[in-house]
C-alpha cells in the first residue's frame, strides 16, 4: 500500500446516507471528515436508497470543503461505482482480513482516491503484513474496536486489557509503512461517558493513532482536542527547534531536557501538524 495524501484527520463522523437530517446537522460539525455510511447503519432492504443519496450528500458536505468518504458494505463494487460517480474522497472498507477484501475494489477505484481498511478482526489483525503489501492506494489504516471485541468471544470486554496491544499493533505496522494509523484503544459506544473517552483518545494518541472516527457528534470536539498539540506542547517545540538549530544541530538541553535529532524530527512533526 502506498498513501495517496498526506492529509491527517483528528475527527471523522459516521452518517447514514440515507438521512438527510443528519447529513444537513453535519454540515456545521466540526469534523475534519464525514463517512457516508452504506452498511452497518442502513437496513438491508434500504442499500439501494442509500446508494441513489450519495450524489446529493456528498455534494452538500463538499461546500464545506469537508473531505467527504463513504464506508462501503464488504465486497459490493456497486457501492464503490456509486461512490465514485458521487465524487466522494475515498472509500472505507469494513471488517478488511485477506488482500482480496480490497484487491476487489481496484477496478472501480479512481486513481486519485484513497482506501481506508478497517481492522475489526483477529485474522485482520494478524494478516496486516500481508495487507499492507498490497499495491493499492490509502489515505488511513483504522481500528475497529467494537467489532474486534466481539471476535475475541462471548466473555471479552472492551477494556484496555484487550484493545491497547491490538490497536499498538495496528499502529506500528502502519507507521512501518508510511501509513496513518486511526482508532482508539477503547469503545465508542458510551458517548456520554466524555471524560472516559477523553482517556482513551488519550491512550490512542500515544501509541501513534493520529485521529480517531465519532458514532456521535458530542465526540467530535474531545477528538479535536485530543489530537492537537496543545499550545503548551507547540511552544516547547518551537524553542526545541530554534534551540537546536542554533547550536549547529547538535545535541543540547533546552528547558532542562536533552534534545537530539531524533527529539528535535518529533518536534518538527508537531510544528508542522499545526500547519496543515
Amino acid at each position: 500500500m502506498w498513501q495517496v495524501s498526506s492529509e491527517v484527520f483528528r475527527s471523522f463522523l459516521f452518517v447514514p446516507a440515507t438521512s438527510k437530517r443528519f447529513v444537513n446537522k453535519a454540515i456545521g460539525l466540526e469534523t475534519d471528515a464525514v463517512i457516508l455510511d452504506l452498511e452497518a447503519s442502513i437496513p438491508h432492504d434500504q442499500k439501494e436508497e442509500a446508494r441513489g443519496c450519495l450524489s446529493d450528500a456528498v455534494e452538500q458536505l463538499r461546500q464545506t470543503r469537508k473531505t467527504v468518504l463513504v464506508r462501503v458494505n464488504p465486497g459490493n463494487l456497486k457501492d464503490c461505482t456509486a461512490a465514485m460517480e458521487a465524487q466522494a474522497d475515498g472509500i472505507v472498507v469494513p471488517t478488511v482480513e485477506q488482500p482480496e477484501d480490497l484487491l476487489c475494489f481496484s477496478s472501480r477505484l479512481d486513481q486519485e482516491k484513497g482506501l481506508f481498511p478497517i481492522i475489526e478482526t483477529p485474522l485482520g489483525l494478524v494478516n496486516l503484513p500481508s495487507l499492507l503489501a498490497t499495491d493499492l492506494p490509502v489515505g488511513g489504516l483504522m481500528f475497529g474496536s467494537e467489532d474486534f471485541v466481539v471476535r475475541m468471544g462471548s466473555r471479552a470486554l472492551p477494556c484496555r486489557d484487550l484493545l491497547f496491544n491490538a490497536c499498538w499493533q495496528l499502529a506500528v505496522h502502519a507507521r512501518a509503512q508510511g501509513i496513518t494509523p486511526y482508532g482508539i484503544p477503547g469503545t465508542l459506544a458510551d458517548f456520554s461517558e466524555t471524560e472516559r473517552f477523553r482517556e482513551i483518545c488519550e491512550q490512542g494518541r500515544r501509541v501513534g493513532m493520529a485521529g480517531c472516527p465519532a458514532i456521535h457528534p458530542g465526540q467530535l470536539s474531545v477528538l479535536n482536542e485530543v489530537f492537537s498539540p496543545s499550545e503548551e506542547e507547540l511552544a516547547t517545540a518551537r524553542r526545541a527547534v530554534e534551540a537546536f538549530i542554533a547550536a549547529g544541530e547538535k545535541a543540547i538541553a533546552v528547558d532542562g531536557k536533552m534534545v537530539d535529532y531524533p527529539i528535535y524530527e518529533r518536534y518538527l512533526g508537531l510544528l508542522e501538524q499545526q500547519q496543515v
